[in-house]
């Protein structure tokens, strides 16, 4: 089966023996596990500066942005400078906008988050939302909430919850099934049976595969995805179809 990755990240975490330092070393590591396509990130970014993280990041996907597709982050708290990039981001191939909330202390219930809902609708990029936990760093811990308050807020935009792990991923199904423009990676799911209650739910339309690897390691969700009870129609959607339908695609580019 063809998979379309939600969810990788270049940089290294410091107090963790893993992480992706180049381009070449993603790439390789995709073709390892079959992966064609991803959605990718700089740790930099996602964590501490937005803007040098997202440099970093269009230096090292330059050439390669068929297979990696750039997803900057945007810091609502720094006073709308982000806009300034818009231009340039849509020159860069630029498919969505990440939000780490938890980490930038970012409301998305006020002004700034409109802002960012009306320039990703206006360009056709969905939002990225960064809900996971971070072990070692307590105050960094999102909330399935606030990809619902961003996708009940806006909703022409198309929002993807990443990170949901196992003290939170069971709120995403009432979340989901409030705002039918909200979907879920499964990249930090720790439970086998999440797949199958999921897709019990009818959410299967709406799940992506997402490996986190740069801060995890590859195969663990392929794995999970393609060992589930499910059926292959659904897994063919959980690991490249529904990725399509996210960014507005009706075939793989």
């Amino acid at each position: 089966m063809k998979v379309f990755d939600a969810n990788l990240l270049l940089g290294r975490l410091a107090w963790r023996p893993i992480g992706v330092d180049s381009p070449a070393e993603m790439l390789r590591t995709m073709d390892r596990f079959g992966i064609e396509r991803g959605l990718v990130s700089h740790l930099t970014a996602c964590i501490h500066d937005a803007e040098i993280g997202n440099r970093l990041l269009f230096d090292a996907v330059s050439g390669h942005e068929d297979r990696l597709l750039p997803v900057p982050v945007v810091d609502l708290n720094d006073g709308g400078r982000w806009q300034g990039r818009v231009a340039e981001w849509r020159d860069r191939r630029v498919r969505a906008l990440k939000l780490a909330p938890a980490f930038y202390r970012n409301s998305l219930s006020g002004p700034e988050a409109a802002a960012l809902a009306e320039t990703a609708s206006e360009q056709g990029w969905p939002v990225v939302t960064a809900i996971q936990t971070v072990r070692g760093i307590p105050w960094a811990s999102g909330r399935p909430g606030q990809a619902l308050e961003l996708a009940q807020r806006f909703p022409e935009l198309k929002v993807l919850a990443l990170g949901a792990g196992r003290n939170s991923w069971y709120e995403m199904v009432p979340a989901m099934q409030a705002a039918e423009n909200l979907y879920m990676d499964l990249s930090n799911l720790e439970t086998g049976m999440a797949l199958e209650q999921l897709t019990a739910a009818g959410l299967e339309d709406r799940l992506l595969c997402g490996s986190n690897y740069g801060a995890s390691y590859a195969n663990v969700c392929l794995e999970r995805v393609k060992c589930s009870g499910v059926g292959d129609a659904v897994k063919g959607k959980v690991l490249e179809r529904n990725a399509f339908a996210f960014l507005g695609e009706t075939q793989a580019q």
